[in-house]
């Protein structure tokens, strides 16, 4: 369960300058699925700017995010139609709040807590599923905070399954990594017209 923060560490310094970023993000656009990240990002984030309460356009933002992922989304109406109310209920303090903050000043847990739980009825018909697509929802919803994991990316940095426990011990890992590396980060995300959070995903992820 634990995260290797040499791991982390170790790929993230190699990825650090900006040159060095481009290189592999070009390379990774070759590769795979990387294309298809790139060529839908802004797309699908866009969408999610335009529809900024959480419950809003709910069924779109899960196809969306499900774009990415091999398989479509499985989740029964019941806990669809619940996940929708209860991110509704969270537009007055988790969503304004998450968006007058960055990385370094989110209480983590908290924020985990509230979120989890409902996107993760959003798109799985089970609780017990990895929640790839959750960091997915996160990311895009506020994506200067969350960044994507998914189950190679999780296993390469240690642990079991990406679930909210695991997810959260990473964001507390991601919060002293940019607070050490901030200028670091900011100075790529610049460059690239990327969110902070997309730039640590790339880095870290190895498209197949």
């Amino acid at each position: 369960m634990q995260i290797s923060r040499d791991n982390l560490q170790n790929v993230v310094d190699k990825y650090l300058p900006v040159p060095a970023f481009q290189e592999k993000w070009e390379k990774d656009k070759k590769i795979g699925r990387g294309y298809f990240y790139a060529l839908t990002y802004h797309s699908i984030l866009s969408f999610f700017k335009e529809h900024q309460p959480l419950s809003d356009a709910l069924n779109l933002k899960v196809a969306l995010i499900f774009s990415w992922n091999p398989t479509i989304c499985k989740v029964t109406p019941d806990r669809f139609k619940q996940a929708e109310r209860e991110l509704a209920a969270l537009e007055e303090s988790t969503r304004e709040e998450l968006n007058t903050k960055d990385i370094l000043n989110v209480d983590i847990d908290k924020v985990i807590h509230e979120l989890w739980g409902p996107v993760k009825k959003a798109t799985s018909s089970r609780d017990s599923t990895p929640g790839v697509s959750v960091t997915k929802f996160l990311h895009f919803s506020f994506p200067h905070i969350f960044p994507i994991i998914d189950l190679k990316t999780m296993k390469n940095l240690g642990g079991g399954i990406v679930n909210q426990k695991w997810y959260s011990l990473f964001l507390v890992e991601w919060k002293d990594l940019y607070k050490h590396s901030k200028a670091s980060f900011d100075q790529i995300s610049n460059a690239v017209d990327m969110p902070v959070a997309r730039v640590l995903d790339i880095i870290i992820f190895t498209p197949r």
